[in-house]
């Protein structure tokens, strides 16, 4: 029997508190009934949306219907939008409250394993693991939209391109690199450059960056080996060797310094590693 991975008995303790809320609310007079989920779940109200994903996931499987199915999807799709809005200080912060929602709602999409349900969990990479993973299970199709999502630094958050990128490492790895087109390999390149090149990307924000981007740098190390790239290696060799290239890359802090180069040593061997 396979173990349950970290994240998922999270999310399912999640579950279990977020159905045994909507037991008590359902004796309530205001519970929302089966017929108006779909409704409710895309309702400018947030409270309401948490009822009505409260009601679905103690809806019986076979009483689930497409427009329930498809109104979760768009309501992912919504909340990864606002999440990345936030991120830009285009919308207030969550409640701490609130955080539970869109991870359990993350979830539920997941394990529609629906294909047109791509472009919303590519928008919640910057939220665990799980999202990355349905995403390389749901196959090259995928592929797509997480490229488009990792190619827009401007309008992402950090954790999503890290995400992102994560994602696209492991799509190499499970798929093998002959499974890609030259114009798709040749997106993750430039992708890898953007964060390991000594000179900046002007279309990288400072808010992607931030003040230590060494765990950004280190998901373009992993994803530059898998790529095997002859420049890129290169350049995870010389951030391999030399800890000014990685403070020219504004990492300064030894600690990290040293996980990097580590990490890169260990991969540039043909070395497995997994973050």
């Amino acid at each position: 029997m396979k173990s349950i991975p970290r994240i998922w008995l999270s999310l399912l303790t999640l579950t279990v508190g977020f159905a045994a809320t909507v037991r008590a609310q359902q004796v309530a007079e205001h519970a929302i009934s089966t017929e108006s989920i779909a409704t409710a779940l895309l309702s400018s109200n947030r409270q309401t949306r948490i009822q009505a994903l409260n009601a679905y996931i103690v809806t019986p499987e076979e009483e689930r219907t497409s427009a329930m199915s498809d109104a979760l999807i768009r309501a992912l799709e919504d909340e990864g939008r606002l999440i990345q809005s936030r991120s830009r200080g285009e919308a207030p912060a969550l409640r701490e409250s609130d955080h539970e929602y869109p991870l359990i709602l993350a979830k539920e999409v997941i394990e529609l394993e629906d294909s047109k349900a791509i472009p919303a969990i590519a928008l919640m990479m910057g939220s665990g693991a799980a999202p990355g993973r349905a995403l390389v299970e749901l196959g090259h199709v995928a592929l797509t939209e997480v490229l488009s999502v990792v190619q827009q630094p401007a309008v992402m958050n950090k954790s999503t391109i890290r995400g992102g990128i994560l994602t696209l490492t492991r799509m190499v790895e499970q798929w093998g690199l002959p499974t890609f087109t030259s114009d798709e390999v040749e997106q993750m390149i430039q992708i890898a450059t953007r964060y390991l090149d000594d000179e900046p990307d002007a279309l990288v924000p400072p808010s992607v960056l931030g003040s230590n981007p060494w765990l950004l740098v280190l998901r373009a190390v992993h994803l530059a080996v898998v790529l095997q790239d002859d420049r890129l290696r290169e350049i995870v060799e010389a951030l391999s060797a030399d800890k000014e290239a990685l403070r020219e890359r504004g990492i300064t802090d030894p600690r990290w310094q040293k996980m990097i180069q580590e990490t890169a040593t260990t991969l540039l061997a043909g070395e497995s590693y997994r973050p």
